[in-house]
């Protein structure tokens, strides 16, 4: 899920998909994530985005604001290392 919802926010920032695209998607694993009990990784990157997400929808950020901290926001999933960068080095 993870994967998914950072696929969701890179398509996002690139334009490929409008802001109420993104809100409708990214709606949808928020509520997958909640009513999994998913306390990963996936819930982490959802506890970032919808609190900007929400200041967007009340007028308190703009969407360029929102951009920038979705950028900040996903920066340390996207840097996480994964087993498969680690080769035969003992990791």
């Amino acid at each position: 899920m993870e994967q998914r919802i950072l696929k969701l926010i890179s398509e996002y920032l690139d334009n490929h998909l409008q802001l109420p695209e993104f809100q409708q998607q990214f709606a949808g694993f928020y509520f997958q994530v909640r009513q999994n009990g998913n306390v990963g990784a996936a819930s982490e990157l959802c506890d970032k985005v919808i609190g900007p997400l929400a200041e967007l929808s009340r007028g308190h950020r703009s969407e360029e604001s929102l951009r920038q901290e979705l950028t900040a926001s996903i920066r340390p999933f996207v840097e996480r290392p994964f087993p498969e960068n680690y080769g035969n080095s003992g990791f």
